[in-house]
């Protein structure tokens, strides 16, 4: 009887477990995914977008700060 009884207990359990499994899979999977979806736009949203026109600003940077060194050194020499 002890068997018995032992045996509908683990057959209950693995009917329960894949039951919340199931229930998990088609009633909160979904609604998770979409809170994902969100929080991942919300994300994408927030993040800064690049300024295309910074790459141009820095090599225009690099160029007057090496022009004025070079004006620099020339007007050091010349004045020596």
């Amino acid at each position: 009887m002890a068997e018995v009884t032992q045996r509908a207990k683990e057959t209950q359990i693995q009917v329960m477990q894949e039951t919340a499994q199931e229930l998990f899979k088609k009633e909160f999977h979904p609604l998770v995914n979409q809170v994902i979806a969100r929080l991942e736009h919300l994300a994408r949203l927030a993040q800064p977008r690049p300024n295309p026109w910074m790459p141009r600003l820095t090599h225009g940077a690099a160029f007057v700060t090496g022009a004025a060194l070079t004006w620099l050194v020339v007007v050091m020499i010349w004045v020596r």
